[in-house]
């Protein structure tokens, strides 16, 4: 404190190094009165024996703001109810157990951080009325459960990273989300219950979740990085039914168990990459009309019948389809773009039309193996890419329904002699 006395009575006996070289050596009744110089622990200071109790008296809690205790190996309970004034919060770093009380209050926060608390089984939130800033627990391996509660302040940060034993989060209740919004690697969470905000989210991620459905319909400036990848439970994400103009870099949802169609029609910002590979029970996937570059689409081990991208016509360098029994139609977008992987194998495709893709797509590699090509779909093919006098790509269409013909053949030589490999 910087005025009044100081006695702190200790339940067991302890030693006292002050910040002003002041010595108390076993004592339980330390006494300093009329201390002007605030006094400043460093780390591991309070690192006592489990019985360890610590009262220092003689002070104003509500007029503290900040409070940090980091690595100081914090036992039993710790409680902030006094502490009404407290608006930022660093209780990280501790991996001993003990249990943390905040205080009720309704002054918005800035930032609480509570992250690698690795025995913190319990937290609650609900007395935070204005809850606002950056809220970070994440690494709290063996918490449980959180409790939450309802604040219409602007959060930046609501991030709960490798809390591999929560099982359940409501964020319901925050309407001014914004920013990051993860829960990854929370192995063990069932149920995520989500509500509205119109501020721009640049970061939503519940990857590795054991999570059944996801509703993000009402974040209406979804954006950034939208991450729900190896979620193998869930099976429905229910996407914007209004437009969204904020641009995405990235859509993962590959390797969960999506039914069904994947509406994805009102993101027109939707770019960058688009995974949503190894989902079986996933039947169709509906894209934007929009003319956003997209680098990578990859939906193999999929169950869709068609992929249709010519809404999108700035998509460029990858797609990957391959492995999609029911797969049987491919509409590719018609734009100038340079392509480099063109990958459907084993499929059902009876024909695959690249007359679309005008761009110099020298060294392009089309994998096109095991599908359900006919004569004179293989043909066709070859003759298209003849004519584009693309050069030093790779083509491979082994194993179709058919073989080219002769006048296949011949165009095969072309294509060699301008430098492809083709397997056919």
């Amino acid at each position: 404190p910087t005025d009044g006395t100081f006695n702190p009575n200790m339940d067991v006996a302890a030693d006292w190094y002050l910040v002003d070289t002041t010595v108390y050596l076993a004592t339980m009744n330390p006494n300093q009165t009329d201390r002007f110089t605030p006094m400043a622990l460093t780390a591991v200071e309070l690192n006592g024996p489990p019985a360890q109790t610590v009262r220092v008296c003689n002070f104003d809690p509500t007029t503290v703001t900040d409070l940090e205790f980091i690595d100081e190996h914090i036992r039993n309970a710790f409680d902030l109810s006094d502490f009404t004034g407290l608006t930022d919060i660093n209780i990280g770093f501790n991996t001993t157990s003990f249990q943390l009380t905040l205080p009720n209050h309704s002054i918005p926060t800035n930032n609480i951080l509570l992250a690698q608390n690795t025995q913190l089984t319990y937290l609650d939130l609900s007395n935070l009325d204005a809850l606002a800033g950056s809220i970070d627990a994440s690494f709290c391996g063996m918490m449980t459960t959180l409790v939450t509660g309802a604040s219409s302040e602007l959060i930046t940060k609501f991030a709960f990273n490798n809390c591999s034993s929560l099982l359940s989060a409501d964020i319901s209740n925050y309407t001014k989300l914004s920013g990051t919004v993860t829960f990854e690697n929370c192995t063990s969470l069932v149920t995520l219950a989500t509500g509205s905000s119109s501020d721009v989210i640049s970061n939503f991620s519940c990857r590795a979740a054991l999570i059944t459905t996801l509703d993000v319909s009402g974040y209406s400036k979804l954006s950034g990085i939208f991450n729900a990848a190896v979620c193998p439970n869930l099976t429905t994400i229910t996407t914007a039914t209004v437009d969204n103009t904020e641009t995405f870099t990235s859509w993962k949802v590959n390797t969960c168990d999506l039914t069904g169609t994947h509406d994805l029609t009102h993101y027109l910002g939707l770019g960058g990459s688009i995974e949503f590979n190894n989902n079986s029970n996933l039947t169709s996937i509906l894209f934007p009309t929009h003319s956003v570059s997209v680098t990578t689409i990859n939906g193999k081990l999929t169950g869709i019948t068609a992929l249709d991208l010519s809404p999108m016509d700035n998509v460029s360098s990858s797609v990957d389809c391959e492995l999609c029994p029911a797969l049987a139609s491919v509409t590719l977008p018609t734009n100038t773009n340079v392509f480099t992987i063109l990958k459907f194998n084993h499929c059902v495709l009876t024909a695959f039309d690249i007359t679309t893709l005008t761009g110099a797509n020298d060294n392009i590699s089309i994998s096109l193996n095991n599908n359900s090509m006919g004569t004179a779909a293989l043909d066709t093919l070859l003759s298209d890419l003849v004519a584009t006098t693309w050069i030093d790509g790779t083509l491979t269409i082994n194993n179709n329904s058919g073989s080219p013909s002769a006048a296949g053949i011949v165009d095969i030589g072309t294509l060699t002699t301008a430098g492809w490999s083709v397997t056919y």
